[in-house]
């Protein structure tokens, strides 16, 4: 994948109007979030195979296990082995790229802002710091 030229400012915009996106399953969960993410920064949507196929936690659960075998890990696997988006150290990673957070309430897919890491949470994003990354992949 190849970031556009004036990714940054897609990026920004995109991450400004889902400030308030509260989380929904299909629509705005961390899978879909970081999708939107790294689709303003390239133009590839990883998530196309994705989309539209879930809408509670027990259809995402149902399809992540026909998608990719198991769950969220194996799909974000599958996702990035496809996209070509090697993993790196989570502490080497850098504005764009998808990171994989711990939060109270559990693993959380989120994408990196600095020396932070944004997602999208019950009511809208939160940030989180980058050091709570347990995985990351470049963008």
């Amino acid at each position: 994948m190849i970031r556009h030229t004036d990714w940054a400012g897609h990026f920004y915009q995109a991450l400004h109007e889902k400030k308030y996106q509260p989380f929904q399953w299909g629509t705005t969960d961390c899978l879909l979030f970081s999708a939107d993410m790294v689709r303003e920064i390239t133009g590839t949507d990883l998530a196309k195979d994705v989309r539209g196929q879930y809408d509670s936690i027990e259809g995402a659960c149902h399809f992540l296990k026909s998608f990719a075998g198991g769950g969220v890990m194996e799909a974000i696997g599958k996702i990035a082995l496809e996209a070509d988006a090697p993993e790196i150290p989570p502490l080497s990673a850098q504005r764009g790229d998808v990171v994989i957070v711990e939060t109270e309430l559990g693993d959380t897919l989120a994408v990196c802002i600095g020396e932070g890491v944004m997602t999208v949470g019950l009511h809208g994003t939160i940030q989180l710091p980058l050091k709570d990354a347990k995985r990351a992949w470049r963008i």
